[in-house]
């Protein structure tokens, strides 16, 4: 279960910092960079926290089996 966390927290931030450079180079994005930095954290770390519960439900259903 760590081993999942530690990656997708990796994937995340490579993720993160290639959508920051994508927008860089778009002059018509205004907003500062870390807006897209900090959403696509956000968005990887809430799949992994899904991947993660969903993993942790099927662990406790085949414990009960």
């Amino acid at each position: 279960m760590k081993k999942i966390l530690i990656r997708s927290v990796c994937i995340a931030t490579v993720l993160a910092i290639a959508r920051t450079i994508y927008f860089s180079f778009h002059p018509e994005w205004s907003a500062p960079l870390w807006v897209p930095f900090l959403s696509a954290l956000i968005g990887a770390f809430m799949a992994a926290f899904v991947v993660l519960f969903v993993i942790d439900l099927i662990e406790k259903r085949k414990a009960k089996k």
